[in-house]
């Protein structure tokens, strides 16, 4: 193109640069919020979608399948040419296939009108690899006979036509044909020109040299290296617009390299990446908010400026970029010397048999410690950062340098912290990474060996990728093509072989996503693609922060694969994915064939995040699939939930998900189940429908293992339809899938509640108090209970009565021993014998007429027991359908029943209920002759865990090879090292659990048939209990690692699964039982701190007191000190500090007549005779003060006489609760006072007048008290532990149903909300009856029961649930006016630590386990609300001594005020004490930008340019400005390191700056950029690059200066390259003669010489894309 401009000399010449304004948004307490579904609909299906996505999809079965290849149009649609896939000698075009396409063999192509080969044909030329690994991949399996199940035979729909001519316009026509070349439905075509011949830039004309690939370096291979680097580099900035830089053949060993926009990168050698990392910028984030660093990669191209993004780029070529990460290799065994190719030594089945040609090399498997005798450059960059730190000395540094086995690298590893291996791992580089860029191409290049990712294109939209072959396999996180965060992506054609995901995207993770306003992961479409080896073929996630949606995955060949289909998110990641697509694919060798799960957890995650909501999976399609030889599961579909089990985990599920037309083959080559217990694995599906999806065949091992079933695995589902030929795969588990479908019949919806009175609360069904256990005292068989007929045996009687009066003898009607047998399974608890058979008489009540039916009976045949002791009391007993069974107490609760529905069996079942010290239970059946095969009564027994006695640290556990104080270590790889800190920054495990110094670990599993197990062999730890009591596990958790506690009878004694996504430390705790073995253990490698044991103390329970109202007897008045009680001496004492005499009142100097106060006459008060002269603090000896010490929780009621003064109550010690009373302020008279305190047990209280002498006529104890005086909250705000003032006890509310009838056993749910909000959930109720408690007096709760079907109990879930529905909901106002009494909260403490840059880990005192009426935390950062945490959020709250929970939503860089608050639903709050924490300051990603007005001007004087523009302005802080003439950087000396749009490198820091040298006979095009630092950008490591990169403008300012020329575009009077409305515009303003800066010669478009209103015409009708040419006269 011609450009020009006006010549300049010696004046002010300036530009205007148009700039939006960015900032760092969202980084305190609001993010952008979730993006929609909305708008990203490009591959979706909308007639299908629209059924899949409907709130009835999965409730009825389908009237036809939703996918139908055999019907509609043959016609191709949406034939297109992918964005850049056209150079000047080839067109690449792409379409869908036709909606019928079950006859559709191949398409017919026509380029200009003459018929080409076909599309099959093409592929085979253009994608040879892929094509090729189909070729023999249908040729073993389906061809060979080698597959179960005949293999989907994918469609071909691309072509690329070639050896075109440049600049020229070619017309390319398609159609389908059949197997017989018939042609299918109407063709259709497109036209598309070829580019111009572009300028060539071949890198050795710039100085690039060949060599030998390099894997070591000195000092002569670094400057080769560094020089090479910087050739190849200057080849790249001199590439003039739309040319190419090619990279001829040859081995070309470089550093980093920076691309730009509009240029081709071809490369046809090999670019050889240094083996010295310190050639790759160490400063790129996967995200801005993360908080480990990478190194750039081989090939980067980035732009930090939003305004700008790179655009227009191609990588192509025949060549390679080799990353030179890892030694050759197969998992953890180097090939030969790890530097010779092994290429086509690790051939599989369905490989080529051609090795020759289509041998694949393969890696060794990497990790943090095997990267030091495994990796290249890998090993290089972590060596490098452990270094750096400055924290190990040169020795250990030499070890793991020298290292050649795996043995020499783990024993050097052990010399490094957990958290320095793991961040120095996270350094490797990537190959070729790309990030905000707009136009990308990627063709026909070869990526090998990177040390981390393969391909990451980042934040950028418009991409395309063809026949890219990748070859990484094994080497860890290798993974193929990614395309995180970007939009509108075509990838068609490549071939994977990797040792991650293939094929992946990802949309960011967490609030940062959204704080970053990062770009939703939409509009992919894939296919003709085949994936070999890995972990994923199609992998979406783990990172779904800001959703992954609206894809389309076809026609794709897989082999070897972990998982085809896999769909990952980690329980905080937060996101969806939704409106996916997968169909017409073939798949052999999976371990897995569909995952969808939220439990996924990284081992190698580095970084930390503010966690998000748990992410879900929605809206997907697939259709036509084969799969072949399964090794773990068909379809794994993970919700990781367990309401039953673990409640805190979030409720959601994966749903609305279709199946359709999939066939399983060969399924179970591992055998026993691995992974959730099934081949078929349901957890948290919900509204989904397979239809055809059939398994015809098992591996040998499974039949074996008699595993050889299908859809073995539902659990916590609903609205699953199985449909088609799903019913018959083979050895389906037809009832369970039947079950799925039907829905469970509700037809009472009446939900009763009443209001349980709290004084008898504990006959109540309640949780267990886990400090209670139950011995057993004494068992009644049935001929006991027969001989205790009117007469007492221990408590119970057994009765015979005809009416209420009756008290005869008589035999008739007696109870009998002639009832049952005892049934086998209850008599090891009541004996051999038979039931105690009632006698003719029914249980009656008062009236003699009404059968007794949940009430006390008064005659009849009934039982009765009254306790002596609090315990349990267990009934066996016999009931028939459509009778009843009841127990009830002596106030006519129902404590117990039985109740069997017409067609049931007999139950034969025991009740289990509490039983008081005092209370009488009635016993009887309602409706027959009651048979009771035996009862039995267990004690109440306190349960504590005594102090620690046994110890075992991580010296002891490796020691423990053969049994060392019941402790016995198996396996021969746990080895102990130092705990790295832990100690220090783990502060919270110190307490109660000794001081960690070291850590024992393995990295060997344990054997076992599946997690829960016991092992038969592996890496375990054994440990043999000769005491009742618990042992403590301290362990730390990486990801999705799990920890088990498996007792010798094979049940699993306590649990811990990582929930989070990164690192997690905790201790699990379990019971253990004297006798029995523990076997210790975890799923992915233990690392264990620590183990303790500690016995129980069991202490016998007393029965609980019954308090009733009792007076002091201060008739003779108190002597200071002499402790005066009740008669009773239950509640404690009072005193007094003074001597405190009787006063008659009647005596008074002014007589006065006897007071009667509450209905009681005082005829005396007592009073001392020194006032009390503080003022809220505690009162001196001998003042008139009142001082109270209970000894039970209590309530003191005072009837007294008004002063004129202040009295004071307050609580020893520090007197911060403090209530007043003072005297009649209206008219002045004394007031009798009534004043009732709860009082504490243990405390002590003070009661005094201010000034004054307190005159009392009466003290009275009695049990707390709702409607008592509160004590005085303190100034903050808080409360203090002390008296529960008004309604300060926790309510309860019994709820009653209908049992549920159901074809298999069901139990119940129920969800308590307060005003709409769900504020508490329990699951797993197994009875029509449920006690609700941790309510609060005066607040109304809506109540929803549920009930569930019992699903499947593997996983080591208790207890799982199927087709859960509602039962019916009731609200109910709590007796009692509103709770106001103050929450008990003692010792309270808040930590925060591990801060990064919005968010904290959080540690606070559970006051949930000391007032049992709060219901969570308000959590407040700097005075801004953040979340609510609910009790059942939390893990354990009702046990648990601390809350842990993340933080989040803080401002960067500031120390952040944290406030913790406890709050019950009457609204009662409790604010703990404020903590802070200083977070990262800001993190940075944008680009400096400058005002909407910014001018660069150049003054011109001599040869000398005079330089000055506006200063810039960023979010963090601007740090300097680069200056380039004609693109090339202006450097401020010849030392002075190169320009990469990440360095810090700059021209000046000053605005101004001077030019000198320049022939200014010349046109020259002069930009200044700006670029910004950040603290992290500039804090180094040592000799270290910097740990993160610097931002960069890309447009900046610019300004031509010289002569000019005839270098001129017509119509671009701005000179920025391009003609548009910009251009319209500054003509106007030419033509009304204002002042303003404009290339004349580009102004003159209709060449006359002239610049004139027609000039503006035809520039202004040429913008608006009419048929007009510039720059013609």
């Amino acid at each position: 193109m011609k450009r020009g401009m006006m010549r300049i000399a010696s004046v002010v010449m300036s530009v205007t640069v148009a700039m939006s304004t960015f900032g760092l948004g969202g980084t305190t307490a609001t993010a952008a919020g979730l993006p929609t579904t909305d708008g990203h609909d490009k591959y979706v299906d909308k007639a299908v979608f629209d059924v899949i996505g409907s709130d009835t999809f999965g409730t009825k079965p389908l009237d036809n399948p939703l996918f139908d290849k055999t019907k509609g149009s043959s016609d191709i649609t949406n034939l297109q040419v992918p964005v850049l896939a056209y150079d000047d000698t080839s067109i690449g075009v792409v379409w869908n296939k036709p909606e019928k396409y079950d006859n559709v063999a191949d398409y017919k192509v026509w380029v200009n009108g003459e018929l080409k080969e076909t599309a099959r044909e093409n592929f085979k030329k253009n994608s040879a690899w892929t094509a090729t690994y189909m070729e023999a991949f249908y040729d073993y399996y389906n061809t060979q006979g080698k597959s179960d199940v005949e293999m989907v035979n994918v469609d071909i729909h691309s072509f690329r036509a070639t050896n075109l001519k440049p600049d020229t316009e070619y017309t390319i026509k398609v159609v389908a044909i059949d197997k017989d070349g018939k042609e299918l439905g109407e063709a259709k075509e497109i036209k598309q020109k070829t580019t111009k011949t572009p300028e060539v830039v071949n890198i050795k004309d710039f100085g690039a040299e060949t060599s030998e690939g390099y894997t070591t370096y000195d000092d002569t291979i670094n400057a080769f290296v560094e020089k090479n680097t910087k050739a190849i580099q200057s080849a790249i900035d001199a590439c003039p617009e739309g040319g190419k830089v090619v990279v001829p053949e040859g081995i070309f060993v470089t550093g980093a390299l920076w691309l730009k926009s509009d240029m081709t990168l071809e490369v046809n050698g090999t670019l050889w990446a240094s083996p010295n990392s310190d050639h790759f910028e160490i400063g790129f984030l996967m995200y801005p908010f993360y908080t480990d660093t990478r190194g750039w990669g081989l090939v980067n191209a980035m732009s930090a400026d939003e305004s700008a993004p790179i655009k227009n780029v191609r990588v192509t070529g025949n060549g390679t970029l080799y990353g030179n990460g890892w030694k050759y290799g197969s998992g953890s065994t180097i090939d030969g010397d790890g530097f010779t190719s092994n290429k086509g030594k690790h051939t599989q089945s369905g490989d080529p048999t051609d090795k020759t040609t289509w041998g694949l090399p393969r890696y060794c498997g990497g990790g943090n410690v095997n990267v030091f005798y495994q990796g290249i450059q890998s090993k290089d960059s972590s060596y490098k950062y452990l270094k750096n730190t400055g924290k190990y000395t040169e020795a250990q540094l030499q070890a793991v340098l020298d290292a050649k086995t795996a043995s020499e690298a783990t024993a050097a590893g052990k010399a490094f912290s957990g958290d320095d291996l793991k961040f120095a791992y996270a350094t490797r580089s990537s190959l070729l990474i790309m990030r905000n860029c707009e136009n990308v191409y990627v063709g026909d290049i070869t990526i090998e060996n990177p040390s981390n990712h393969s391909v990451n294109i980042l934040d950028s939209r418009k991409i395309a990728t063809t026949n890219v072959k990748v070859f990484s396999y094994d080497g860890n996180n290798g993974d193929g093509l990614g395309f995180g965060c970007s939009m509108d992506v075509i990838c068609w054609g490549n071939f994977t072989d990797t040792g991650d995901d293939n094929l992946g995207f990802g949309s960011s993770v967490g609030e940062g996503a959204r704080d970053c306003n990062i770009q939703t992961n939409s509009e992919i479409w894939m296919f003709d693609n085949f994936v070999r080896e890995g972990h994923g073929g199609l992998a979406a996630g783990s990172h779904t922060g800001n959703g992954i949606q609206d894809v389309l995955f076809e026609d794709t060949v897989m082999n070897h694969i972990d998982m085809a289909f896999r769909f990952k998110s980690a329980p905080t990641n937060g996101g969806f994915g939704a409106n996916i697509t997968m169909r017409d694919c073939a798949v052999a060798d999976t371990n897995q064939g569909w995952v969808l799960t939220t439990s996924y957890g990284d081992p190698n995650s580095a970084s930390s995040t503010e966690w998000a909501e748990i992410g879900e999976f929605y809206n997907f399609a697939s259709y036509n699939v084969t799969v072949n030889r399964v090794v773990q599961n068909t379809i794994q579909v993970l919700a990781d939930i367990d309401p039953v089990g673990a409640p805190s985990k979030p409720l959601h599920s994966h749903h609305n998900l279709y199946f359709q037309d999939i066939t399983f083959g060969d399924v179970g080559v591992n055998g026993s189940y691995k992974n959730k217990a099934g081949w078929e694995t349901l957890i948290g599906c919900d509204n989904s429908v397979f239809y055809n999806v059939k398994t015809v065949s098992y591996n040998s091992k499974a039949v074996s293992a008699k595993t050889d079933k299908a859809w073995s695995n539902l659990q916590y589902c609903n609205n699953l339809i199985f449909q088609g030929t799903t019913m018959e795969s083979l050895n389906a588990y037809t009832d369970k899938m039947n079950a799925a479908m039907s829905p469970i019949v509700v037809t009472d919806n009446k939900i009763t509640a009443e209001n349980v009175v709290p004084s008898d609360e504990g006959d109540d069904e309640e949780p267990d108090d886990s400090s209670v256990q139950y011995q057993f005292v004494k068992t009644w068989t049935g001929a006991d209970i027969v001989a205790a007929q009117n007469k007492e045996d221990a408590g119970l009687n057994t009765y015979y009565k005809k009416d209420v009066n009756d008290t005869s003898t008589a035999t008739e009607s007696k109870w009998t021993d002639g009832g049952d047998a005892v049934p086998a399974e209850l008599q090891e608890e009541f004996g051999t014998g038979k039931a105690a058979k009632a006698g003719g008489v029914k249980a009656m009540d008062k009236d003699a007429a009404t059968q007794s039916k949940g009430t006390i009976p008064a005659s009849g045949c009934y039982i009765t027991y009254t306790a002596t002791q609090n315990g349990k009391l267990r009934v066996a007993s016999k009931t028939s359908p459509k009778k009843k069974f009841f127990v009830v107490d002596s106030d006519g609760n129902v404590m117990a029943s039985k109740d069997v529905a017409e067609g049931q069996p007999v139950d034969n079942t025991v009740l289990e209920f509490k039983v008081k010290a005092g209370k009488t239970y009635y016993i009887y059946a309602n409706g027959e002759t009651g048979q009771v095969y035996g009862i039995s009564f267990l004690k109440a027994v306190k349960v504590t865990v005594g102090a620690v006695s046994k110890i075992y640290d991580a010296p002891d556990i490796v020691a423990a090879t053969t049994t060392k104080d019941g402790l016995t270590t198996n396996g021969s790889t746990w080895s102990s090292k130092a705990s790295g800190g832990f100690k220090k920054n783990h502060p919270e495990y110190n307490d109660g659990f000794g001081s960690v110094d070291n850590i024992v670990s393995t990295n060997d599993l344990p054997e076992v048939a599946s997690m829960g197990t016991i092992p038969t062999g592996g890496a375990y730890i054994k440990y043999d209990a000769d005491k009742d009591g618990v042992i403590n596990v301290l362990h730390h958790a990486k990801g999705a690692k799990s920890y088990y506690v498996v007792d010798s009878d094979g049940k699993v004694a306590a649990q811990y699964n990582n929930e989070l996504s990164g690192d997690d430390y905790n201790i699990t705790t379990a019971k253990v039982e004297a006798g029995k073995s523990y076997y210790i253990y975890s799923n992915k490698g233990a690392e264990i701190y620590r183990i303790t044991f500690a016995p129980y103390i069991i202490e016998e329970q007393e029965p609980e007191v019954q308090l009733q109202r009792e007076s002091v007897d201060i008739s003779k008045g108190i002597i200071a000190k002499e402790e005066h009680g009740t008669a009773s001496g239950v509640y404690g004492t009072v005193t007094t500090l003074e001597d405190t005499p009787v006063l008659v009142l009647s005596e008074l100097p002014t007589p006065e007549e006897p007071k009667t106060i509450d209905g009681i006459t005082y005829t005396q008060f007592i009073q001392a005779n020194t006032a009390a002269n503080a003022g809220g603090e505690m009162p001196a000896d001998g003042t008139a003060t009142f001082v109270f010490s209970p000894k039970v929780d209590c309530s003191v009621t005072l009837h007294s006489r008004s002063t004129a003064k202040v009295w004071h109550f307050i609580e020893s010690p520090d007197g911060a609760n403090v209530t007043a009373r003072q005297k009649d302020s209206v008219n002045n008279a004394f007031i009798e006072e009534v004043m009732t305190f709860n009082l504490k047990a243990g405390n002590k209280y003070y009661y005094y007048a201010q000034g004054s002498k307190p005159m009392i006529y009466g003290i009275y104890f009695d049990k707390p008290v709702d409607d008592a005086q509160s004590l005085i909250t303190p100034t903050d705000g808080s409360t203090s532990g002390g008296s529960t003032g008004s309604g300060g006890i926790e309510r309860k509310v019994k709820l009653t149903w209908t049992p549920v009838t159901n074809d298999t056993p069901v139990f119940y749910g129920v969800d308590t909300y307060v005003d709409g909000v769900k504020v508490d959930t329990i699951d797993g109720i197994t009875d029509s009856t449920a006690t609700i408690g941790r309510l609060s007096s005066g607040v109304a709760y809506t109540f929803k029961v549920y009930v569930s079907e019992k699903g499947d109990g593997a996983n080591s879930m208790s207890t799982t649930g199927m087709n859960k529905t509602l039962v019916g909901e009731t609200t109910i106002t709590v007796d009692g006016d509103k709770d106001t009494g103050a929450i008990e909260a003692a010792d309270t403490t808040v930590g925060l630590a591990s801060a990064i840059y919005t968010c904290a880990h959080g540690t606070w005192t559970n006051v949930s386990k000391q007032d049992a009426r709060v219901r969570g935390y308000k959590i407040y950062a700097n005075g801004n609300y953040i979340k609510t945490l609910y009790n059942y959020q939390i893990s354990k709250y009702a046990t648990v001594d601390t809350v842990t929970s993340q933080v989040g939503r803080l401002t960067p860089g500031i120390n952040n005020k944290v406030q913790i608050v406890a709050f019950t639903d009457a609204g009662v709050e409790y604010k703990y004490p404020e903590a802070t924490v200083e977070t990262l300051k800001n993190y940075d990603y944008k680009a400096p930008v400058w005002a909407a007005d910014a001018k660069l001007t150049a003054e011109v004087t001599g040869n000398d340019v005079v330089l000055t523009w506006p200063a810039a302005t960023d979010d963090t802080k601007v740090g300097g400005y680069r200056v380039y003439v004609d693109g090339v950087p202006v450097y401020a000396d010849e030392n002075t390191k190169a320009f990469n749009p990440v360095n810090g490198t700059k021209t000046t820091t000053d605005t101004t700056y001077t030019l000198t040298g320049l022939d200014l006979t010349k046109s020259h095009t002069i930009t200044v950029q700006a670029g910004d630092t950040w603290w992290k950008a500039e804090e180094g490591m040592g000799s270290y690059d910097k740990m993160a990169g610097f931002n960069w403008t890309v447009k900046g300012l610019s300004v031509q200066v010289g002569e000019g020329s005839d270098d001129f575009m017509y119509g671009d009077l701005n000179d920025d390259g391009e003609v548009n409305i910009l251009d319209a515009v500054l003509i106007k303003k030419v033509c009304a003669q204002m002042d303003v800066q404009y290339n004349k010669k580009a102004a003159d478009v209709k060449v006359d010489g002239k610049i004139d209103s027609t000039d503006a015409v035809l520039l202004v009708k040429y913008c608006a894309k009419m048929d007009i040419v510039l720059g013609q006269k």
